[in-house]
C-alpha cells in the first residue's frame, strides 16, 4: 500500500471513528440513532448504531462479558467484550482503545466518556466478530436502500497562511478546521432561511444536537454556538456540514453564521 493510500484510509478510520463517538455520546443522552451505515469516497461500513441494530435483525445474539480497564502507561482505557451468536454457536471477542485525552483546538484535555466510549467501541466489534459477512452486506444494503446512510467527506489538509487571526478577548484561539473545496461560481444549495429550516436540517446530520451546539436567529443571519467543547474531528465533521449551506465561523463573536441572504421579491 502506498502512503497516500495509507493516508486515505487513516482519514476515513478517523472520520468514522469519530462519527461513532458521536453516536456513543447521543445514545448517552437518550437520542434515537438514525444512520446505520457510513460511506467515505465510495467505502462503506456499519456505523456503531448499525452494528447493533444488525445484530438485533440476526437474533440470538447476546453480550457474555464486557471489561474496562485503565493503562496508566499508555494514558488510555481499554476494553473487551464477548458476544455470543446462538445461531451459530460461536463466542468471539472485541477490543476498543480510548484516550483519557481528547484533542480541543490543539490542546489535550480530558474526555470525560473516555471509558464509556472504549465500552461502547468493544461491544461493537465484538457483535461485528459473531455476525456473518452474508448478513452485515445484506444489512448494509437494506439500510443504504432504506436512506440510513450519512456521507463523511474527508477534511481538505490545510493550507498554513501568514495571515494571523485575531480571537475575541478571554476566548481561546482557535486553529480554522480545514474545509472543502467549494467552487466561487456555485452557491450553496438550499440554505436554511430561518431558525426552524436550520434545527431540520442540522438534527438530520448531528446525533445529539440539543447537547452539542446551540442555535439562535439573529436577524440577518443564523447563530450556530458550542455548549460544549468538541474534539478536533468532531468540529471538522459539524464545519463540514455547515459550510454545505454557507455557513463560515467568526472569530470575533467564536460561533458559525449563516447569512440569510433573503431577498424581496417584486
Amino acid at each position: 500500500m502506498t502512503e497516500e493510500k495509507k493516508e486515505i484510509e487513516t482519514s476515513r478510520f478517523k472520520l468514522m471513528e469519530a462519527a461513532d463517538n458521536a453516536q456513543i455520546l447521543a445514545e448517552i443522552n437518550g437520542t434515537m440513532l438514525k444512520d446505520m451505515v457510513y460511506s467515505v469516497k465510495g467505502k462503506t461500513k456499519l456505523s456503531y448504531a448499525g452494528a447493533k441494530f444488525a445484530a438485533i435483525k440476526l437474533g440470538d445474539i447476546h453480550i457474555r462479558n464486557s471489561e474496562v480497564s485503565f493503562n496508566k502507561d499508555l494514558d488510555q482505557w481499554e476494553a473487551s467484550a464477548l458476544a455470543y451468536n446462538g445461531n451459530m454457536n460461536i463466542t468471539l471477542p472485541g477490543y476498543a482503545e480510548q484516550p483519557r485525552l481528547m484533542n480541543v483546538q490543539e490542546e489535550l484535555i480530558p474526555d470525560e466518556f473516555a471509558r464509556r466510549k472504549a465500552a461502547s467501541k468493544a461491544i461493537r466489534n465484538a457483535l461485528m466478530a459473531v455476525m456473518p459477512a452474508d448478513h452485515i452486506a445484506a444489512y448494509m444494503k437494506a439500510a443504504i436502500d432504506g436512506g440510513q446512510t450519512r456521507n463523511l467527506e474527508p477534511p481538505r489538509k490545510q493550507v498554513k497562511s501568514t495571515q494571523k487571526t485575531e480571537a475575541r478577548v478571554g476566548d481561546p484561539p482557535r486553529q480554522e478546521p480545514p474545509r472543502p473545496p467549494q467552487p466561487q461560481s456555485k452557491q450553496p444549495q438550499n440554505p436554511p432561511k430561518t431558525l426552524d429550516e436550520l434545527d431540520y436540517s442540522l438534527r438530520e446530520k448531528i446525533p445529539g444536537l440539543d447537547e452539542t451546539l446551540v442555535l439562535s436567529d439573529r436577524g440577518k443571519f443564523l447563530r450556530i454556538g458550542k455548549k460544549r467543547q468538541l474534539g478536533t474531528d468532531e468540529e471538522n465533521m459539524i464545519e463540514l456540514w455547515i459550510n454545505e449551506f454557507g455557513g463560515e465561523w467568526s472569530n470575533e463573536d467564536n460561533c458559525w453564521k449563516i447569512n440569510k441572504n433573503i431577498t424581496s421579491e417584486d
